[in-house]
This record gives C-alpha cells, sequence and structure tokens, in this order.
C-alpha cells in the first residue's frame, strides 16, 4: 500500500477511535402522542346567550379560536413589526365572511428558541369550515396574507397550529 493511501488510513482510524465504542444497533416501541382529546367533541357553540353581541364587544374572541405560532427571523422583527403597524387594520376589515382577525403577539419570557415559535397570531372562526376558507377571500385579503406569511422563518423548523374551542359550548359529562 502506497505510503499516501496508509497515512490517510491511519489519519481515518483516529477519527473513528475519537468517537468512543461503537454502539450496537437497538430497536425500541414507538409511542403514539394523541394530540386530539377524544373526550371533548368539537361543538358548535351555538348554545350561549347573545353570542354575536359578546363577541362585537370584545367579551369573547369567537366561537372557534385557531392559533398560529411560528418564528421571525430576528434580523427581519423590526420590519416584521412595521408591516403590522401600517397592515394589521387592512387584514382585519378584509377577512373573509366568518373569520376575524384577532392580533398577533410575540412571547416576551421564556427560552429565545422554542418549538412553538416566539410569535402566536390568532383568528376567530364562526364556524370549522372556515377554516378552509383562508385561501379564498378578497384580493386584498390574499395580498395581505402572502406579505403577513413572507416574515416566517421557514428554516426554524419552528412552529405549530392549534384549534380552540369556546369552553361555555363544550358538553359536559
Amino acid at each position: 500500500m502506497p505510503r499516501k493511501s496508509r497515512n490517510a488510513l491511519s489519519a481515518l482510524r483516529k477519527i473513528i477511535e475519537r468517537q468512543g465504542p461503537r454502539r450496537a444497533p437497538s430497536v425500541h416501541a414507538v409511542e403514539p402522542e394523541v394530540r386530539t382529546d377524544m373526550q371533548l367533541p368539537v361543538t358548535p357553540g351555538t348554545k350561549l346567550p347573545d353570542l354575536d353581541k359578546r363577541i362585537g364587544d370584545g367579551e369573547l374572541l369567537g366561537i372557534y379560536i385557531v392559533e398560529w405560532g411560528y418564528d421571525v427571523a430576528e434580523d427581519q422583527w423590526a420590519r416584521f413589526h412595521d408591516w403590522l403597524a401600517k397592515n394589521e387594520q387592512q387584514l382585519a376589515k378584509n377577512c373573509p365572511p366568518g373569520i376575524g382577525y384577532r392580533g398577533t403577539y410575540l412571547a416576551v419570557f421564556g427560552p429565545a428558541h422554542r418549538a412553538d415559535g416566539r410569535y402566536s397570531t390568532f383568528w376567530a372562526l364562526k364556524s370549522l369550515d372556515k377554516i378552509e376558507d383562508f385561501g379564498s377571500g378578497k384580493r386584498e385579503f390574499q395580498k395581505l396574507m402572502k406579505e403577513f406569511q413572507s416574515f416566517r422563518d421557514r428554516a426554524s423548523e419552528t412552529g405549530f397550529s392549534q384549534l380552540y374551542q369556546i369552553a361555555a359550548a363544550t358538553p359536559t359529562y
């Protein structure tokens, strides 16, 4: 074996030895994670008196609330906050019927790198089928949503979506 190849092989062996002893392959059972509590079925929430008035007065956010969790790159925070200051009212005014914009919030306390992201945006829905209407609506809404979503840091691998329903409409057992 030529000297150059022996030196490369020797260097490779040293790298492998520095990594420590080899571990035997192993197999473990997968523990499934149930994320939806099947004890609380989603309900229409129509049993509350004066529901529309209570939502309009700000007492309630909505029958259903969708929370989007995500990150914005730190160097884009100022631009994102400026964009929100200039466009939130138009975003709220141009929502498709049955969808309401309820605000975007930045987590102040907690770890800098959160699995769910540092930002949360809340949307109120009059019914569950309105989830499908985010892709519809006026051109202005679509334009604003495209700009809004462009701030999301997709490289951060954070984010989630959560659906809430008004608790007073949850059936009791």
